[in-house]
């Protein structure tokens, strides 16, 4: 599939230098930040290079009572001090686990291990941030390999590893185990570096009832028995390198279902519901968006496979779990006999959705919550967008103005709005940026860049940042790319309309005026109960009648201006 080529022009190179400016604004504000008093971020002194997780759940035993949601866990990190500065301690979050012994060792040169502790009293819990700190006897400086034991309870509220359950063709009870990270829940079920812009490769192994199969990221590498009775132990290789929030974890008895057509995607459910083919069109939408981004995007998919699972209890629509993506029952199901279409479109944009986090939130990711709209808004983006290209017959593409860009502007007017870049500290506030905000309003604008600026330039923008960006995002991008960035005057204007400024949706009038008399835009903001004081940047576009071509062009707005 190719996309029309436009001229090339001023608007072109803006929207080659839009996202890496995003990237630019979300650093500055994120180095800014860590002067916090009460600071919920990591102390960044060390970073990780990889984890090595191994769980035992018994989620499958009814004979133990309670104790079949206990979990027991065990990670090593290997871990590298920042810079040539020594450090006495390493700090991870945690969350709702036992810590129960910590082991901290480097390597020497023929490889033999030096320890350095290996106890149960080496660190201390800060249970309003979530820290736990392991205490070195000697000065921290280079490569070392940190192993945390523990223990936990599977939830009951849908968060972190969490125990849900269904019933089967004979009424009984069937539990399972699975997981829910986003935004700060993976600490629950390993203690981690867990920020978005942290990324490190994850191996997995889990020892489980013979009897389940285990979901992860991945696929499995070794499944073998246990010398435990009644057990297994599945074992998966590294993940790429990716945040610690989109690991997923899934423990059950659930069934399979694919199509030869639709390769490398598979599609997980309880028993009780295979009773019809409801899985098939979720496995056509996953095929055929999937497709499409890669093309669009010019970046292959990295993972082998891409599964969707459908879990019982759930909280939010859906979740994008690198390769393991987790939907409620209603957003995964359809039966070509008797749903309505309103749920086949439903399917097919929440799995455009997801899959577009696979590129901007999974592929690349924002470096803190702050900039949540960074990830969301594309996936917003490509809700309707690839949806659209995959199912014309459902012509979702038409349907954002209506769904969504109406909500912004009424959220906009509002006093209580805030901007779509938005400072936040502690797990309550990262929870709270959730919003419509967050998904609709950026999903809005980056609607309103792709039209304004042309297709076919803001698609080779976000292709440019993506191969810019690669798989190993980290918090310190490419000087030179921000220099070139900042020669774009219009870029310091265009900020507040896009992200730094709450309630700037303008609102323009051209009043009909006597033939060759000329136009007047009257400009004025879209607010109620807001004095509105600042100057912010309107995108617009001119035809003449002697020509018929459109232009670009920009104007600033400031209150009860006349612009001729």
């Amino acid at each position: 599939m190719g996309w029309p080529q436009e001229r090339q022009s001023a608007k072109s190179l803006f929207a080659q230098l839009l996202l890496p400016f995003f990237l630019l604004l979300s650093v500055l504000t994120n180095n800014a930040a860590q002067d916090e008093q009460l600071n919920y971020r990591l102390p960044n002194n060390t970073y990780p290079l990889r984890y090595n997780i191994e769980l035992t759940t018994r989620i499958h035993d009814n004979t133990i009572g309670d104790d079949r949601f206990r979990f027991e866990g065990k990670v090593t990190i290997q871990l590298k001090t920042v810079g040539d500065v020594d450090t006495d301690n390493v700090t991870v979050n945690y969350r709702r686990i036992n810590i129960t012994r910590v082991k901290l060792w480097y390597n020497d040169q023929d490889g033999w291990e030096n320890i350095l502790l290996d106890d149960a009293i080496s660190f201390t819990l800060d249970s309003t941030r979530e820290f736990l700190t392991v205490h070195s006897p000697k000065p921290l400086n280079g490569t070392y390999f940190l192993e945390i034991r523990y223990n936990g309870t599977l939830r009951e509220d849908n968060g972190g590893f969490y125990r849900s359950s269904y019933n089967d063709s004979d009424g009984n009870v069937q539990w399972l185990a699975t997981t829910q990270f986003s935004p700060t829940d993976a600490r629950h079920v390993f203690p981690c570096y867990d920020e978005p812009g942290i990324r490190a490769p994850i191996a997995l192994r889990v020892i489980h009832g013979k009897h389940y199969s285990v979901l992860s990221n991945t696929i499995p590498i070794d499944v073998r028995e246990s010398i435990l009775a009644g057990m297994s132990i599945t074992t998966f290789p590294d993940t790429p390198k990716m945040p610690s929030y989109i690991l997923g974890i899934i423990v059950s008895d659930f069934k399979e279902v694919s199509l030869p057509n639709f390769t490398a995607q598979s599609a997980f459910i309880r028993a009780t519901a295979l009773r019809t083919p409801v899985a098939n069109f979720i496995l056509e939408a996953g095929f055929k968006i999937l497709q499409y981004l890669e093309e669009f995007l010019e970046t292959p998919y990295i993972l082998p496979k891409l599964y969707h699972v459908a879990i019982p209890d759930f909280s939010p629509g859906a979740m994008e779990n690198y390769g393991l993506i987790t939907y409620k029952e209603e957003n995964f199901m359809f039966d070509p006999n008797t749903s309505p279409m309103k749920q086949k479109k439903k399917i097919a944009s929440i799995v455009g959705h997801e899959i577009g986090h696979h590129y901007f939130g999974n592929y690349v990711s924002p470096a803190w919550w702050s900039y949540l709209w960074m990830k969301e808004g594309f996936a917003r983006f490509f809700e309707y967008t690839a949806a659209q290209i995959a199912f014309p017959e459902l012509t979702l593409g038409k349907m954002y103005t209506v769904d969504k860009t109406h909500n912004v502007f009424q959220l906009d007017s509002l006093g209580s709005t805030r901007p779509m870049t938005f400072y936040v500290n502690s797990q309550v506030e990262i929870s709270n940026i959730f919003d419509d905000i967050a998904y609709d309003k950026g999903g809005a604008v980056l609607l309103m860049f792709y039209h304004a600026f042309g297709k076919e330039p803001f698609r080779q923008a976000m292709v440019n940042f993506l191969h810019w960006q690669n798989v190993s995002y980290t918090l310190a991008p490419s000087v030179r790319s921000f220099s070139e960035c900042r020669k774009c005057t219009i870029i310091d204007d265009i900020r507040s309309v896009s992200s730094g400024s709450a309630g700037t949706s303008p609102l323009l009038t051209v009043p009909l005026a006597p033939a060759g008399t000329g136009a007047t835009l009257l400009a004025s903001p879209f607010t109620i109960g807001i004095n509105f004081a600042s100057e912010i940047v309107i995108p617009f576009m001119l035809a003449m009648l002697s020509t018929f071509r459109f232009d670009l062009e920009f104007c600033l707005l400031a209150p009860l201006d006349e612009l001729m």
